[in-house]
């Protein structure tokens, strides 16, 4: 539809040419001819109308929007105007008084129509946000280590599986005390005081502590065409093929994120780092927790979720994407890349 075609009585003064053959200035309005699209309304033309003013704002990674004032000395052409542009999903604001007043937001530029033919160049915008989470107690961050300073550097620990798995049992099973014996070479025992201590505070109630982790998130608006090739990184096109290889839990370390998706240098510095652990499994034999020998691979790094698609009006779309960091279980989910981008960490026993 060609704009140009469209007139709209007004006042609007030195902004446009005065039609001879009416004395009437005259102003394109997209809007004439249209039907609205649920009630199948027109735009009311009675001549007490009067377009007052047009302002667009534009950028190019939000497009535009344009407000419209209009006036008149009768309520119920504000009525029908209001109907109208209510039905096309634009918003509005009614002023009363000698003469009626109502103020149109359109969420599109009108006057120049640059949403449709800009070359954009649409920005993604990366957040990180902090997600909350639980972590039971016996795993939870790391303990003072009793046996050396507080002053050293090495006076924090995690407690060890068969430790950890003791502390349940005992509470599962109300024992008194937690048993743990010798694995091999290497000795539990300067573990249990506080072992004891974890035991107590959830038997008291404190059975998990806060445990946050974070989702990036990126968005864009784009128009209609997606003229600047948005959400198309290689990452993009990596987890469509995963997707279609029915690979559809994908794991990327930090490092991965970052060579396939454009994410500033700023949310880079603050990206949770990816590791592996070996978790131990442990087994069970009249109470006794022990080391079983085998064990169980956890991968941290980020899980991408699909893409979000919603449309906002005729030519604006929005695109947003998740990826959630966490510790998950090797084997459950499809961890591409290298295995050097997820160095084994573990903590050290006492």
């Amino acid at each position: 539809m060609s704009i140009n075609s469209l007139k709209y009585r007004g006042n609007l003064g030195s902004e446009l040419a005065m039609d001879p053959s009416t004395s009437n200035y005259t102003i394109v309005d997209p809007f004439v001819g249209a039907i609205s699209p649920n009630k199948g309304l027109t735009l009311p033309n009675a001549s007490t109308i009067i377009l007052v003013s047009r302002k667009t704002n534009f950028a190019p990674n939000t497009l535009g929007t344009t407000t419209k004032v209009y006036t008149s000395p009768n309520v119920s052409d504000i009525q029908n105007l209001a109907n109208f542009y209510a039905d096309f999903g634009c918003s509005y604001e009614i002023t009363t008084g000698p003469i009626f007043t109502i103020t149109i937001t359109v969420p599109f530029d009108e006057i120049s129509e640059q949403d449709y033919y800009i070359n954009q160049s649409v920005l993604e915008n990366w957040e990180i946000v902090p997600t909350a989470g639980q972590k039971p107690l016996a795993s939870s961050n790391w303990y003072n280590n009793p046996s050396v300073s507080l002053n050293a550097s090495n006076n924090m620990y995690a407690f060890p599986d068969p430790v950890k798995a003791a502390i349940y049992y005992a509470y599962n099973n109300q024992a008194s005390t937690i048993i743990i014996p010798p694995s091999g070479s290497v000795s539990y025992a300067g573990y249990l005081p506080f072992a004891q201590q974890v035991l107590s505070m959830m038997r008291a109630g404190i059975t998990h502590t806060p445990s946050w982790t974070q989702t990036l998130k990126r968005s864009a608006v784009i128009d209609l065409n997606n003229s600047n090739n948005s959400f198309n990184t290689a990452g993009d096109v990596s987890f469509k093929n995963n997707v279609a290889n029915l690979n559809r839990n994908t794991i990327l370390s930090q490092t991965e994120m970052v060579k396939n998706y454009t994410i500033p240098k700023v949310v880079q510095n603050l990206m949770y780092p990816s590791y592996s652990k070996i978790l131990s499994v442990v087994s069970s034999t009249s109470g006794v927790q022990q080391d079983s020998g085998a064990s169980v691979i956890v991968t941290a790094g980020y899980m991408v979720q699909p893409v979000t698609y919603q449309y906002i009006t005729k030519n604006k779309i929005q695109l947003a994407q998740n990826f959630v960091w966490d510790e998950w279980v090797a084997g459950l989910y499809y961890v591409p890349g290298y295995y050097s981008n997820y160095p084994v960490i573990a903590p050290t026993a006492f």
